[in-house]
């Protein structure tokens, strides 16, 4: 009811993506300016430790059903898998050009990351990040990401729109006009 603050993370350098394990408590901050990920208890807001990362995160998703966090490094175009239990990089996938988003695939067990220079969203087996396949989209600079479940869709902001897309096959099933910069989904 009232804003006020209940927590503060002091000494972090360039802080872009969060994830969050509800159910063990976690909140995951990509401390890019650091190479790591700051570990945060949701309870209290107080930092329990960091993980190293060879790279610099940008964006994350952690998956319940894998127990892992998913973590973007643009810059060295790389996908990572980290065992936040471990606080080890577990796989590192060369994307050959800037990732920026993930969105996850329960029912296939895909991850799906938008690559913005080759206008695509390229999907990897979630335990390995083993590269399955990849869908080109007709529009440029894809960020933002949402798998629909329910409905088998994704969901990509692209430069001036909203894309609808096929899971399985990556076809445009509808696209939206969005204003310019839209680049995050939920």
């Amino acid at each position: 009811k009232k804003r006020r603050v209940i927590g503060k993370v002091s000494d972090m350098s360039q802080p872009h993506g969060i994830a969050v394990d509800e159910e063990g408590g976690r909140a995951y901050i990509a401390n890019s300016g650091a190479n790591n990920l700051v570990v945060l208890s949701t309870a209290d807001f107080q930092v329990q430790r960091t993980i190293a990362l060879p790279f610099s995160p940008r964006a994350l998703l952690y998956v319940p059903q894998t127990k892992l966090l998913y973590v973007v490094c643009a810059e060295a175009q790389r996908l990572l898998t980290v065992d936040p239990q471990l606080g080890t990089t577990t796989h590192v996938a060369d994307t050959q050009a800037h990732p920026e988003y993930l969105a996850f695939d329960p029912g296939r067990d895909l991850i799906y990351v938008t690559v913005q220079e080759r206008k695509t969203i390229q999907a990897y087996r979630a335990a390995a990040l083993e590269p399955v396949q990849s869908f080109n989209l007709q529009g440029s600079m894809p960020t933002g990401l949402v798998y629909d479940q329910q409905l088998d869709r994704l969901y990509v902001a692209i430069r001036n729109a909203v894309l609808d897309l096929d899971a399985q096959t990556g076809s445009e099933l509808v696209r939206v006009a969005a204003p310019a910069g839209t680049d995050r989904l939920w």
